[in-house]
């Protein structure tokens, strides 16, 4: 019981971030126009690792979420928050 529980948090935790780190692109890219080529421009990258970040839920690490959001000049907020 424990592991699926692990498990199922985990991959909530990815779900939520990826969320979180999409919309803030759409948002972005609605308002300015920016392409995933612009931020694999940015990257050094090239604009199909892009879309493999954004297409869904991975197992990103803290650089990929901090390369994504330097791109588009933002950062996450942090806050923890207790099960109760």
């Amino acid at each position: 019981m424990i592991e699926v529980d692990k498990i199922y948090f985990r991959q909530r935790q990815r779900n939520r971030l990826h969320e979180t780190v999409a919309v803030a692109i759409e948002s972005v890219a609605e308002a300015s126009g920016l392409r995933k080529r612009d931020i694999a421009d940015k990257l050094e990258m090239h604009p199909s690792q892009i879309s493999r970040w954004l297409s869904g839920p991975a197992n990103w690490t803290i650089d990929t979420v901090s390369d994504l959001l330097y791109a588009v000049g933002a950062e996450l907020e942090f806050k923890v928050v207790f099960f109760r």
